[in-house]
């Protein structure tokens, strides 16, 4: 008696009430476990659940998920999901649609948005009149043996970042063939040409009043000979020069000579040449200034771009790595759990069988253990479920065999059947490759995409930097290196607009990933993991218990709707059929074994005795499997790792990693968007001569909606303008003017050269000189 009951304390456990189902709150100070309290939202998660518009469709996920939802709620979330991505591409497209608008429409329209950059229109060189005047100063010569002077010292041409140049002389530059005026004169005539104009010429013509040969200065501040020789030779031709015979004119040696004279007309049309060509000096600095603010705009978009990129690769891939990390942790140790679990039922059913068989041969020994009261108390003994057992005709023990006979013959097959076993062992294979799923779903699909993001925005962010290097070379005017001409056109804008239509894909994804786990995890991300595993309760057996148990870890382990069948299997086992064995025993104790074996007769009893020992043993052992299994199940060890999965790893570091990576996604596309819009920036211009000036983008300049036809091309040559073909090695010969005083006397001396002798026809003559006074 005492053996049976040590044994029975020993061996079979006590399961206190509510002593599996403690409050989370029990564990949080315990060391043997990861539970600590839970935020249910953080601050990214909870901006884009309320910031991001839905159109005013359906934004419960958990509802969606939970299978209450109709196919028109199901609709509506999709749809709102899909119009907030679709906005980013509708975004990028109608901009790309733009700018192919403003590439149509051509630099005239748009300017610098077109990609092509075009300079206004030249004004038209009076090409007659300075061919006069060319012509008529070619004839006459410096007093001190100058070069003939350039008119207004102004030279017309492009550098070779095609900004127009306005080259005038540091020293007083004349053209072969040119009268020299004097230094102060055309100083102050530059400055004021209509002032000194007027004060001059009645000088001059006092100067020269008595012979009639007096010399005038025009606005240009040059020397005018209209009147230097006599009237009486003066006629005028057909083509409206006046040209002026002498027999000898003063300072020339020639026996008869004529000079071609300038007409007011000219005069005043190279002076309105001059104020035009001022004019759109001012215009092209106009316009090369804002190019320049283009180009800076452009750098510090590129600057911006590559800034973004910086962060997407600091704050989102440290976060979503994290992520990815964390719940492939959770997710693994969740499958070792289980498959301990696993383990735990196999043990459980081998324990099963074996007390199965055990409670079998005890019934059949408890049928025959009494032959003077009944050679056999059950009929149809090995049939369980036709069995019948009726110990009447030993009433001294009736009432304990027949509690002990009901509860090993029937309960014990309730508490304890094979089918469950099996499905506990199923529904654990279940979960085992659901998680096997979601491992090979999550780090695999999501990471390969989220790496070729980071490789398209780092290759991104390098073109960007030789971009920025590009427009601030050309803003501070250096020319491009040649390597950078030579893959600008047709490797890297190329590449770079594709990196951009990339960028706006994966802006899109960012964006429907951000939105979704806003939605799964906003408040607790409780309610989206019951709605999901609701949505899969198809994939484990009818009335599992482990579903039963997936979902109260999920709750957060309430003790009002902690699953109590293996606890009531463990307490029925443990407090009804074990007691009725030690119920049957005690009872024959009381009795007394050696009046129990004068009343039945037969074997001895002590060996009978054994056996109840044993099967009580060996019931304690399988309430002791349960309880192994049940304390495997128990909270602790299964919401931790829920908790770092789902919470950690899918809400708190996912949706913060999202965020980032969206945002600073978007922040790239909108720049690089801007750097496309202004692509002109960087491309130079190349001068070509009689062919207008064009961009150096090859490639259409990004976008292009047709080849132009033979029609469009003559209109656009048209529309160009030309640059003027004035280049340093066709400049004629300079030289320093050497100060005249002798002018500001009565006596002005004037050096005249034969054109003859000066275009070397004279076989080496010596230039002559001459005086007029």
């Amino acid at each position: 008696m005492s053996n049976s009951s040590s044994l029975s304390n020993s061996s079979c456990p006590v399961v206190p009430p509510n002593g599996y189902a403690l409050p989370l709150e029990t564990y949080y100070n315990d060391p043997s476990y990861d539970i600590r309290p839970i935020y249910n939202t953080t601050v990214a998660m909870e901006r884009i659940f309320r910031w991001i518009y839905r159109w005013n469709k359906n934004s419960d996920l958990p509802y969606i998920l939970g299978g209450d939802a109709t196919r028109d709620d199901e609709k509506s979330y999709l749809i709102g999901l899909l119009w907030a991505s679709f906005a980013l591409l509708l975004f990028a497209l109608l901009w790309l649609l733009l700018m192919v608008c403003f590439k149509w429409w051509g630099p005239k329209r748009v300017g610098f948005f077109s990609a092509r950059r075009l300079r206004p229109p030249p004004p038209e060189e009076p090409t007659e009149a300075l061919e006069k005047r060319e012509q008529m100063y070619k004839s006459q010569k410096n007093a001190k043996g100058g070069v003939p002077f350039q008119h207004n010292g102004i030279a017309l041409g492009f550098d070779e970042m095609g900004k127009p140049t306005k080259k005038k002389s540091k020293t007083k530059k004349f053209v072969k063939g040119t009268i020299q005026a004097p230094k102060k004169l055309v100083k102050s005539t530059i400055k004021a040409p209509g002032k000194l104009y007027n004060s001059q010429k009645k000088k001059f013509q006092q100067t020269f009043h008595k012979s009639k040969k007096f010399a005038r200065i025009n606005s240009a501040g040059e020397i005018d000979l209209t009147n230097y020789l006599d009237e009486e030779t003066e006629t005028k031709s057909s083509s409206g020069m006046r040209s002026v015979s002498s027999p000898n004119p003063p300072g020339n040696n020639q026996e008869g000579g004529s000079v071609l004279i300038m007409t007011q007309d000219d005069e005043r049309a190279i002076r309105d040449y001059e104020v035009e060509l001022e004019r759109y000096y001012q215009i092209c600095d106009a316009r090369n200034t804002r190019l320049r603010r283009i180009r800076a705009a452009t750098a510090v978009c590129a600057i911006g771009v590559v800034t973004a990129a910086v962060m997407f690769v600091i704050m989102g891939i440290p976060t979503l790595w994290e992520s990815s990390k964390v719940t492939d942790t959770a997710i693994s140790m969740l499958q070792q759990q289980a498959q301990v679990v696993q383990q735990a039922v196999l043990e459980l059913q081998s324990t099963y069988q074996e007390t199965s068989i055990a409670v079998e041969k005890f019934i059949l020994d408890v049928n025959e253990f009494c032959p003077n009261a009944a050679e056999e108390f059950c009929s149809n003994v090995q049939d369980s479920e036709q069995r019948d057992c009726d110990f009447s005709t030993l009433p001294q023990l009736e009432t304990e065999l027949n509690v002990m006979i009901q509860y090993l013959d029937g309960t014990f097959e309730l508490v304890v059947r094979k089918d469950v076993l099996e499905q506990w062992y199923f529904d654990l294979l279940t979960l085992d490759n659901l998680l096997n799923r979601a491992t090979a779903y999550y780090p695999t699909t999501l990471n390969w995409a989220f790496w070729v993001a980071v490789g398209c925005n780092l290759t991104l962010a390098l073109i960007c930097v030789l971009i920025c290097i590009a427009a601030m070379l050309l803003y501070f005017g250096h020319p491009l290196p040649l390597w950078l001409k030579r893959h600008r056109s047709f490797v890297m804008v190329p590449t770079f607009l594709v990196l951009v239509v990339l960028g706006w894909i994966f802006s899109s994804a960012f964006i429907v990933s951000s939105i979704v786990g806003a939605d799964a995890c906003i408040n607790s991300p409780d309610a989206f993991m019951l709605s999901l595993l609701n949505r899969l309760e198809g994939e484990f057996s009818i009335n599992s218990v482990l579903h039963d148990f997936l979902k109260y870890y999920v709750r957060g382990c309430p003790v009002e709707s902690a699953p109590k069948d293996l606890d009531q299997r463990v307490v029925i086992m443990t407090q009804l059929i074990v007691p009725s064995l030690q119920d049957f025993r005690n009872a024959m104790d009381r009795i007394g074994l050696s009046n129990v074996q004068q009343l039945c007769g037969g074997a001895d009893l002590s060996i009978f005795i054994s056996k109840i020992n044993a099967l009580e043993t060996q019931l304690c052992e399988l309430s002791q499997s349960f309880l192994t299994t049940r304390m495997l199940l128990n909270c602790p060890n299964w919401v931790q790792w829920y908790q770092l999965g789902a919470y950690e790893g899918m809400c708190y570091y996912a949706s913060t990693g999202f965020a980032w990576a969206a945002s600073t996604q978007i922040v790239m596309m909108v720049l690089s968007m801007i750097i496309l819009t202004l692509r002109v920036s960087f491309f130079e211009l190349n001068e070509v001569a009689d062919e207008g000036t064009q961009c150096t983008s090859n490639w259409c300049c990004c976008v292009q909606v047709m080849p132009d036809d033979e029609d469009d091309d003559e209109d656009e040559s048209e529309e160009e303008y030309h640059t003027s073909d004035v280049s340093e090695n066709h400049e004629e010969e300079v030289l320093e003017e050497e100060e005249d005083e002798d002018l500001e006397t009565e006596d002005v001396g004037i050096d005249v050269v034969d054109d003859d002798r000066e275009e070397g026809v004279g076989n080496g003559r010596n230039d002559r000189e001459g005086d007029v006074q």
